[in-house]
C-alpha cells in the first residue's frame, strides 16, 4: 500500500511534568529523530549479530549495512538507551528495511515491524507502577494497513501488547498525545506524508482511542 523512503518524522517533542502525575507516571512523547547514520561501530555490529540471525547474511552481501542504520534517539533518552532504525529505502537490507531497534545495556532488541507500512512512528517514555516503559506505535501491511500499540519493558527487556495480544487498528494511523491533565493518550491520526529522499510525516491528532494508556493492561 505504501512505499517508503528514509524516514524523517516531523512531530513536536512534547515534554510534560503534570502536577497530578503519580509516582513518576509522567510521560514524554516524541517522534524518531533523524540523527546521523552509525556508519561503523564494533559494539553495535556485535549486538546486531547476536540479536538478528539474518544480520550476518545481509552484512556479507552488503558490507556497508551500518551506513543505513540511523540513530533516532532524542537527547533526553541517551543516558538510558539508544533507538535506531534501518533505512526503509535500501533493497540491500533484505528483511531489515525500516526495522527499529532498542539498544539497552549493550544488547539490541528489535521492536515493531515495517513491511508495507511506516514502521515505528511515535514513542512515549515514562514510568508506570515502578516500571520504566517505552510505548511505541508502528504500522505495517502491504495488503491491509494496520497500526499497533506496544510497549518495551526495561525491567524484563520484553515487548508487550496493549489490551490484547497484537491488537490491530485496521486501515488507521495512530499517535500519542498528552491530555490537559497530563494523561498519556492514544489518538487516531492523519499523516501528511511527503516522499523524497526522506519520508516526512506530520501528524494531526483525531479522536481518542485510549484516554489514559498506562491504565490499560499490557499483555505478553
Amino acid at each position: 500500500m505504501m512505499k517508503k523512503k528514509t524516514f524523517l518524522l516531523l512531530a513536536p517533542l512534547l515534554l510534560v511534568l503534570p502536577s497530578c502525575a503519580k509516582d513518576g507516571e509522567a510521560f514524554r512523547v516524541f517522534a524518531p529523530e533523524q540523527n546521523s547514520a552509525v556508519g561503523s561501530s564494533e559494539s553495535v555490529d556485535t549486538s546486531l549479530s547476536e540479536a538478528i540471525p539474518l544480520y550476518q547474511t545481509i552484512k556479507a552481501n552488503y558490507p556497508a549495512v551500518l551506513s543505513k542504520l540511523y540513530d533516532v534517539t532524542p537527547s533526553f533518552l541517551k543516558d538510558i538507551c539508544h533507538l535506531y532504525r534501518f533505512s526503509p529505502s535500501c533493497g540491500s537490507l533484505g528483511g531489515l528495511e525500516g526495522q527499529s531497534l532498542v539498544l539497552y545495556q549493550e544488547k539490541v532488541y528489535p521492536i515493531g515491524t515495517s513491511f508495507g507500512g511506516y514502521g515505528v512512528t511515535h514513542y512515549a517514555y515514562g514510568e508506570n507502577q515502578g516500571r520504566s516503559l517505552l510505548y511505541f506505535i508502528f504500522s505495517f501491511g502491504s495488503g491491509i494497513h494496520r497500526s499497533l500499540v506496544n510497549a518495551f519493558d526495561f525491567s524484563s527487556c520484553a515487548t508487550e501488547s496493549v489490551e490484547e495480544k497484537n491488537k490491530p487498528f485496521w486501515n488507521d494511523d495512530l499517535q500519542f498525545a498528552l491530555s490537559e491533565k497530563g494523561r498519556l493518550e492514544v489518538r487516531y491520526s492523519t499523516y501528511d506524508v511527503k516522499r523524497d529522499d526522506t519520508l516526512a510525516i506530520t501528524m494531526t491528532p483525531g479522536d481518542v482511542v485510549y484516554e489514559d494508556l498506562p491504565q490499560i493492561a499490557l499483555v505478553s
